[in-house]
Order: C-alpha cells, then sequence, then structure tokens
C-alpha cells in the first residue's frame, strides 16, 4: 500500500468517525442539549461534501476509471467539528 491509499484511508476512517460525531450530535439535540459550535446544517453540509467526495472516489475505483487517490477531496480543516 502506498502513501496516497494510506491517506485516503485515513480520510474513510476520519470521515467514519464525523458520521458518529454526528449521529451523537442529534441524539444529544433530541435529548435537549443544543449548545454547539456550529449549527447543524453547517455540520450537515460540510458532512454531506466529504461523504460525497469519498463515495465519488470509492466508485471511480471500483470500477477502474481511475484511481481513489487522484479524486480531490472536498475537505476544509475543521469539518470534524460537530
Amino acid at each position: 500500500m502506498n502513501h496516497d491509499e494510506l491517506a485516503f484511508l485515513a480520510e474513510v476512517s476520519s470521515v467514519n468517525q464525523a458520521i458518529a460525531v454526528y449521529i451523537g450530535r442529534v441524539l444529544d439535540i433530541d435529548g435537549g442539549r443544543t449548545e454547539y459550535s456550529a449549527a447543524l446544517p453547517e455540520v450537515e453540509q460540510q458532512l454531506a461534501a466529504r461523504l460525497f467526495a469519498i463515495a465519488i472516489a470509492l466508485q471511480a475505483n471500483a470500477t477502474g476509471r481511475i484511481d481513489a487517490t487522484d479524486v480531490p477531496l472536498l475537505i476544509e480543516a475543521g469539518t470534524e467539528q460537530a
């Protein structure tokens, strides 16, 4: 496995963690907790962009059109906020 493949897998893992944090936040909101540094719609938009980028890269890699690591990920610093 080369560096780019490891970096891609690290991003997939990071997105997985962001999904878990998002689920926890939604459950917290349902429980009455509302003090967060970013509004939920903003967090949802950032997570959606990351999921979309990962999905495009995985699909492209699976069909052999391009290497998954060639697809630029739509990631901004701090998108793990929830």
